[in-house]
């Protein structure tokens, strides 16, 4: 029964690709009357076919393949029917895809024309079958050597430049300063200092180059800010120290004594009242 009825689709086939001339002469002229009748056969007939968009139209009688565990390299994607018509296939293979979007947007046209014109006629296809052959010889044409363009000729004349405080004051900000020319600088058989992050100093803060220029890190400026805290502490105490005999409280020893046992002294202190007692 399956044999029968796969004999009598090869006939049905065969006798609808022999009158495709008649009923779709622009479709098959554009991609064959054996593939154009078998998209009508998927499709439903001529006048089914002209509802389907191209986009649609590239898909139908694609194969769905199980890839899992295969490779997708060779896997054609959302190629159907047209890709097996002549002006597909002739093609390269990177621009196949390319080529069968065209030629299914062609398809829905060319399928509307055949159902709703008068006489069968073929001029239709004709024009877009030379269309999609000059589109894909364009594609495969080399890109076009660039001219050799000429520098246009500089300008004699002076031009106006602006001044005034405004434009000083431009100037001022984006100069290049002796530090940044220092950095910008490499010293001849002189090891270039770098911070953790990689980026060089140039010439600074090199013996003999530039005397008032020296590198300062973000630890160098930290020491120096503690370094003028600290003095200006110690400053503080000698001069509370001047005044009145007054001394640090952080000035202290422990002694031992038979009456009272352990006792906390200050020892400045005890070194003023002796000079009390002699004076």
């Amino acid at each position: 029964v399956i044999i029968e009825l796969d004999n009598a689709k090869r006939k049905i086939y065969d006798y609808v690709e022999s009158r495709m001339r008649f009923v779709a002469p622009n479709l098959s002229t554009l991609i064959g009357s054996e593939i154009a009748s078998q998209l009508m056969g998927l499709a439903g007939g001529l006048h089914a076919l002209t509802k389907i968009p191209g986009c649609n139209i590239q898909a139908l009688g694609a194969k769905k393949i199980a890839i899992s565990g295969y490779s997708v390299f060779n896997a054609s994607h959302k190629m159907g029917l047209l890709a097996s018509s002549s002006i597909v296939a002739e093609c390269p293979p990177a621009l196949q895809l390319r080529a069968l979007r065209q030629v299914a947007g062609k398809v829905a046209l060319l399928s509307r024309v055949d159902c709703f014109q008068d006489e069968p006629s073929d001029s239709v296809g004709i024009k877009f079958f030379r269309e999609i052959q000059e589109k894909i010889e364009k594609w495969q044409e080399a890109a076009p050597l660039k001219a050799p363009k000429p520098l246009p000729l500089p300008e004699e004349k002076q031009k106006n430049k602006r001044g005034g405080k405004r434009y000083r004051k431009m100037k001022e900000k984006y100069k290049v300063t002796e530090v940044q020319k220092m950095r910008n600088r490499m010293g001849f058989n002189v090891r270039e200092e770098t911070t953790e992050e990689g980026v060089g100093f140039g010439m600074l803060g090199q013996s003999g180059v530039g005397g008032q220029l020296r590198v300062l890190t973000k630890d160098n400026q930290k020491m120096k800010k503690l370094e003028k805290l600290n003095k200006l502490h110690i400053d503080r105490q000698r001069r509370k120290r001047r005044r009145g005999g007054e001394v640090s409280g952080l000035a202290s020893s422990i002694i031992f004594t038979p009456v009272q046992g352990m006792e906390l002294i200050n020892p400045d202190l005890l070194k003023a009242k002796v000079k009390r007692a002699n004076a």
